[in-house]
């Protein structure tokens, strides 16, 4: 029997639900957007681990989209800034005029 190379692609999904640990030992935590392939998640979890990107979407699709950036309320005054992912951008939080201006220039 011959090794063929699996075309297969890593998805993009969101956990809605509470904590999920997969077979190579990931912890997803809630509201956590990750990278997986389809057999890496369990069946019995699609109903809280929404698929974010169609199967049929291409890469060009995908680096054709502008990053979008956003503020996260921290604290009383304080901001966080966050990607198209969820990530956090800013190490240390930024008061809100600041973070604007950070945003303006990732922009550009």
């Amino acid at each position: 029997m011959e090794r063929t190379k699996s075309t297969e692609k890593k998805l993009r999904w969101k956990n809605t639900g509470g904590n999920l640990y997969l077979k190579d030992k990931r912890k997803i935590l809630h509201d956590e957007v990750f990278l997986a392939f389809a057999h890496e998640v369990p069946m019995a979890f699609r109903t809280v681990v929404k698929l974010l990107e169609d199967l049929n979407t291409n890469k060009e699709d995908i680096a054709a989209i502008k990053a979008r950036y956003t503020l996260r309320k921290r604290g009383v005054a304080w901001f966080d800034i966050i990607d198209g992912n969820g990530k956090i951008i800013n190490t240390k939080a930024m008061k809100k005029a600041d973070a604007e201006e950070m945003i303006k220039s990732l922009e550009e």
